[in-house]
Parts: C-alpha cells; sequence; structure tokens
C-alpha cells in the first residue's frame, strides 16, 4: 500500500493527476485509506467521535482548508464528485441495497412508525432554538428564520438557497446577506450531526437497553432483521452487474416521477418506490439480492473513499469555522440536539429503539442531504 500510496501522491503533487475517474479514484482511495487508519486508532476520537468515519470526512475537508492539495487535484476530485453523477450512482447502490436487504415486515412496520417521530423532531427542535433565541437576546424569530429553519430545510441547495430567495422578497432584504447566515447554520449542524453519530453509538455501548446495534425497531430476537439470511457475497459474481442495473434503474424510476411531480427531489421518489417494490414483493429475490449485495460491495471497498470525495467537494470546513461564536453554536446546538432528543422519545413510544429513531429521524433532520446521511450513519458505524 505504501508503494501504491507514493505512486499516487507523487503524480498528484506534480500535477500530472489524470483527468476525471481515472485520477479521482485512487487518490480518494489513498486519502480515505490513510486517515481511515489513523482515525481508527485516535484515542477519544475512535471512541466517542466515529472513528475513520470522521476523521476522513474532516480530515480530507482540511486538505482543502490548509491548501495541502494541489488545486488540480481539488478540481478533479470536484467535478468527479458533482459534475459525473458519481454521487447519484453511489446514493442509488446504497439506498436501493439497503432497502433490498430489509426484511419486508421490518420496513412497512417502521415505515408507518416514521411519521409521528419526524413530526416530533421538526416542531421541537424550531420550538427550543426559539426559546433559546429569546432568552440570549438573539430573538425568537430570527432563531427560527435564520438557524433552526434552514439547519433542517435539507441542506443548500433544496434549503438554504430558496429559502434565501423567499426570505429576502418577503423581507425587502439582500437574498446574499441572507444567505451567508443561513449557509453558516447547515454546515455547523452538518458538523454536529455527524459527530453525533459517534456519540449516539457511544451511547449505545453505555445504555445497551436503549440500542439495537442498528436494528431499528425493539423487537426481541437473535436474528439481525435487516439481513434477511442473506450472504454476505453472491454465489455468482454476475449478480453485481445485476445489481447495479436495478439500483440506477430505481433511481431513474425517481427521476422519471418527478417529471410529473416536482416539487418531490428524484431521491425521496427513489426512497419511496424502492420501499414499494420491498413491500410489494414484485422483484424476484434474486435481483433483491444481486442490488444488496451490490451494496455491500461498495460499503466495504467504496466507503473511504466516497467520504474523502465529500470532505473535499462538499464540506466547507472555513464555514464552519466562520460560525464558531458562542450564541451561534448553542443556537445551531439546540436544534441539532432537541430534534434528537424528541425523535428518541417519540420514536421508542412508536417501538422504535431510541438511539436508532434519534440518529436516522433527529441527526439526519439536521444534515445537509443524503450524501452526509452516509456520514452519520459511517459515523455510528451502521451502515
Amino acid at each position: 500500500f505504501a508503494i501504491f500510496a507514493v505512486l499516487v501522491l507523487t503524480l498528484t503533487f506534480f500535477g500530472k493527476l489524470p483527468l476525471g475517474i481515472a485520477g479521482a479514484v485512487p487518490l480518494l482511495m489513498v486519502i480515505g485509506a490513510i486517515l481511515g487508519y489513523i482515525g481508527d486508532r485516535m484515542p477519544i476520537v475512535k471512541d466517542y467521535f466515529g472513528g475513520g468515519a470522521i476523521v476522513i470526512l474532516f480530515g480530507s475537508a482540511s486538505l482543502v482548508l490548509f491548501q495541502v492539495l494541489p488545486k488540480p487535484a481539488i478540481e478533479t476530485v470536484s467535478y468527479f464528485m458533482n459534475r459525473t453523477g458519481f454521487l447519484d450512482f453511489a446514493l442509488a447502490t446504497l439506498i436501493t441495497g439497503s432497502l433490498f436487504g430489509t426484511d419486508r415486515k421490518t420496513l412497512l412496520a417502521a415505515c408507518l412508525r416514521y411519521v409521528p417521530a419526524i413530526i416530533a423532531a421538526q416542531i421541537v427542535g424550531l420550538i427550543a432554538v426559539a426559546a433559546v433565541g429569546a432568552l440570549i437576546g438573539y430573538g425568537w424569530k430570527e432563531a427560527i428564520l435564520y438557524i433552526g429553519l434552514p439547519a433542517m430545510g435539507g441542506g443548500i441547495a433544496a434549503g438554504a438557497i430558496p429559502m434565501s430567495k423567499m426570505f429576502g422578497e418577503a423581507m425587502k432584504q439582500d437574498p446574499k446577506t441572507i444567505f451567508s447566515t443561513m449557509v453558516s447554520a447547515v454546515a455547523l449542524a452538518n458538523a454536529m450531526a455527524i459527530l453525533g453519530g459517534g456519540l449516539m453509538d457511544r451511547l449505545g455501548k453505555i445504555k445497551p437497553e436503549w440500542t439495537g446495534n442498528g436494528q431499528l425497531l425493539a423487537v426481541k430476537s437473535d436474528k439481525k432483521i435487516d439481513e434477511d439470511d442473506r450472504e454476505d457475497s453472491p454465489s455468482d459474481v454476475k449478480q453485481y452487474g445485476v445489481g447495479i442495473l436495478v439500483s440506477l434503474c430505481v433511481l431513474f424510476a425517481g427521476y422519471l416521477v418527478m417529471k410529473f411531480v416536482p416539487a418531490v427531489h428524484a431521491y425521496a421518489w427513489m426512497v419511496i418506490i424502492a420501499v414499494l417494490i420491498k413491500i410489494s414483493g414484485i422483484l424476484p429475490k434474486t435481483i433483491e439480492d444481486a442490488g444488496f449485495h451490490w451494496s455491500q460491495l461498495c460499503v466495504k471497498n467504496f466507503l473511504g473513499m466516497l467520504l474523502a470525495g465529500l470532505g473535499i467537494a462538499m464540506v466547507d470546513l472555513q464555514a464552519v469555522l466562520n460560525a464558531l461564536s458562542l450564541n451561534y453554536v448553542i443556537l445551531v446546538g439546540t436544534v441539532v440536539i432537541s430534534s434528537c432528543v424528541a425523535a428518541s422519545v417519540v420514536g421508542q413510544l412508536m417501538g422504535f429503539n431510541p438511539i436508532e429513531s434519534g440518529m436516522t429521524v433527529g441527526l439526519c433532520s439536521t444534515d445537509i442531504g443524503g450524501s452526509c446521511a452516509l456520514a452519520i450513519h459511517s459515523a455510528a458505524q451502521w451502515m
């Protein structure tokens, strides 16, 4: 590995890294492997903050902030992550595979119980940040509009950008000024949510009765219901090819539906379609298994690469650092923590394990989007 790493990094710093996938993938695999190895062995970080996943994500973002990586390498990675459709490919693989690998009855039960936990997380998060904003002199309206809503609003493209335009027009203010405030809330809440994933995993080790170790529903069983008696690898490697095709076709179906219902993003439609396919049993089990096996292969081999790419191309560490005033941190932390606690409490009432509910509903309500939900789950080591 050392020889491979030296070769890749030498080419990178000489500015000779190939463009596109041929250059981005080896560089991200090397960075992900090195930072992951370090993070999994760092005291405190490995026990409380998610270990390798956290270090890969924020370590790679630091390489950009401190200008360690050459600009051409950053541009190559950013192009690969944002312009080639790689994130679509990765999310389709991981989401479809995880849903196809879930027990049908468990999936149906979980979907019906999620709604109260989601509503509770949103309402309690906004009430809490309004109350704290009033107490510390920030203003309850400002706390809701500039921190609470963007933190829980779906990230930057789907949340902060349209919100800043709408608020700017309504209040006759410059949308750019509003956006700069909102994007800091989004970035900081996202960072806190990822760190929260690691802390939730640690809390589960301290309070094992609160967690199912990645199993959402609180059922008394020795069997991991999300594995559905599947093998870790397929009997025929051709199944990986089937898994690629079925995952992308579910994504394409999401884009097709979005053409007719554009108010809902294709990713959301993809999740809904995958759930309906799984619940209905319309696909042969061999094809479901193929999607599951392909996602497992990607999780085990390419997750570090994906996190490194997200850190370099999508985590603005400077925006997070710029937001680190005490009051601002308190308000953003209030949103993240209160949403997580509300989702845990209501989730437990709905039959979920409270830690899993707090993470998948509460923390994932305050991240930037699907890609960063992967980082939260990685930090909790529950991929």
